[in-house]
């Protein structure tokens, strides 16, 4: 399954294939739909009207949610889906972006992978909202991060901190360093993440010395 998302929606596509002889579905990691349905013609979803339209191999099923018949699925052939995501594409790209940060991605990386920076300036001076795009020729996938914004005494806990993500990072980085990619390179790498986790934390123990730990105090 292949998921769409931009700043006012999400829709979910699935793609159709004939179930194995076993009667196994085999949309990798998925549970058999339950608004797919079978009988001697071979499989169908249901229209909002009740009526059936039978798929066929590899057409997309697009999923809804209607509050009087319930769930139920569009069919739509590959050749009609791929057109119109084209055509939409660039639609979605352009609400989702905002400004885009340089050296994200080595060139010749297979995936085209953008950081964008979103929304206004929060506490501290400092955006706390990220959107990564990944986009490929049959898709276009994108994951938002949100930084803690506000103290933790004020507002709780409503994102990751600099260093969870470090610690991901350095996590790895080790694993890539102790495996049969290590190099030298990701050793340097290894060093700067640790002495950028060390920096932050030797902030915060300054800042509950001097007592202002968890206050917008410098």
């Amino acid at each position: 399954m292949n998921r769409f998302t931009t700043t006012k929606t999400t829709f979910e596509a699935w793609r159709f294939f004939e179930p194995d002889n076993s009667g196994v579905w085999q949309a990798p990691r998925d549970p058999w739909p339950e608004y797919l349905h079978r009988d001697h013609k071979g499989y169908y979803v249901l229209n909002p009207d009740r009526s059936r339209q039978y798929l066929e191999q590899g057409d997309f099923v697009l999923p809804y949610l209607d509050e009087d018949r319930g769930l139920g699925a569009y069919r739509v052939p590959s050749d009609t889906f791929n057109f119109i995501f084209d055509e939409i594409k660039d639609v979605f790209a352009d609400e989702i972006k905002g400004r885009q940060l340089s050296g994200v991605v080595s060139p010749g990386s297979i995936e085209l992978i953008q950081v964008y920076v979103l929304g206004e300036k929060g506490p501290g001076g400092a955006h706390h909202n990220y959107r990564i795009v990944m986009e490929r020729p049959e898709d276009l996938d994108v994951l938002d991060v949100h930084f803690q914004e506000g103290t933790l005494k004020d507002v709780g806990v409503n994102g990751i901190t600099m260093e969870s993500l470090l610690s991901i990072i350095l996590d790895l980085l080790q694993e890539f360093q102790a495996g049969e990619f290590g190099c030298t390179e990701n050793a340097i790498a290894i060093g700067h993440v640790k002495e950028a986790r060390i920096a932050l934390h030797r902030r915060t123990e300054d800042r509950i010395k001097r007592a202002v730990e968890g206050t917008s105090e410098k």
